[in-house]
């Protein structure tokens, strides 16, 4: 069981307060660590950074349909198909990454380049971008993917859980009409979480918690529906459970345990 938490950002939604996910997740644990952003920690020459780039780029999704089976360099910059998940395009670039290809590559990276010993870490990135995991017959925006590091997208807290249905009827007659989709935010935005929303700040924090619950348990999810570690598919159950940061019984005693148990041991 790792004993520390490393958070490491990479260009998140900028309402994120850092301070403020710390500061949180040290209710539960002794050490917590910010060691800034991903870019910078790993300290990237030129060459280095160059190298990132194209990897990102070789594992963006290219049609929703259809698996990534291995990093690509074709690369069509077009939205449409390849994406097909987003909401506003103003906000959206189009870019859709293979959540289980960016971990690998994640992966890669931080244990080249760390002077740290990461097996005492539960290694955590806060991403802004988009990434999704194939099942079914399409890809699906994720929230959480959970592993070594574990990564977790501001992004995704957006456009993975579903919005309510009177959001797509209406986003659907807009599109018809010409009519710009942001303005659906106006009637609809209390109802589910934006791009830029002062609210993913605490719904972050809830996330946050189901990989060190993974971490410490080997489960990922709460089955309590009012738990802030339940698996919510919806924006609604989003709002009223992850935004309020309410832990059950069961999972508040064991995240409570963690810091009692390792201050016994110091």
């Amino acid at each position: 069981m790792p004993k520390k938490v490393l958070i490491l950002t990479d260009n998140p939604s900028p309402v994120l307060d850092i301070k403020k996910v710390c500061n949180f997740l040290s209710e539960y644990f002794n050490d917590v660590e910010y060691g800034g952003e991903l870019i910078s920690w790993l300290s990237l020459n030129r060459e280095g950074l160059d190298g990132y780039e194209e990897n990102l780029k070789s594992i963006r999704v290219l049609d929703i349909e259809n698996p990534l089976t291995h990093p690509t360099n074709e690369y069509q910059d077009k939205t449409g198909k390849n994406i097909g998940i987003s909401s506003d395009p103003n906000k959206v670039t189009g870019d859709l990454y293979d959540g289980y290809w960016l971990q690998r590559h994640l992966f890669s990276l931080i244990n080249s380049e760390s002077q740290k010993n990461l097996s005492e870490y539960s290694v955590i990135i806060i991403t802004g971008k988009l990434f999704g995991t194939f099942e079914g017959k399409r890809y699906h925006a994720r929230v959480v993917l959970l592993g070594c590091p574990h990564i977790v997208s501001t992004s995704g807290v957006v456009e993975a859980p579903a919005r309510p249905p009177e959001y797509y009827w209406i986003m659907a007659g807009m599109l018809r009409s010409d009519s710009p989709v942001p303005e659906i935010d106006k009637f609809l935005g209390d109802k589910y979480l934006t791009y830029d929303d002062p609210r993913i700040d605490d719904t972050i924090c809830s996330y946050l918690l189901q990989p060190l619950l993974y971490d410490l348990t080997g489960s990922a999810f709460c089955e309590n529906t009012k738990c802030c570690i339940h698996n919510s598919h919806w924006q609604k159950e989003v709002l009223e459970v992850q935004y309020k940061q309410k832990l059950c019984e069961k999972c508040s005693r064991i995240l409570k345990s963690v810091k009692s148990r390792y201050a016994a041991k110091t």
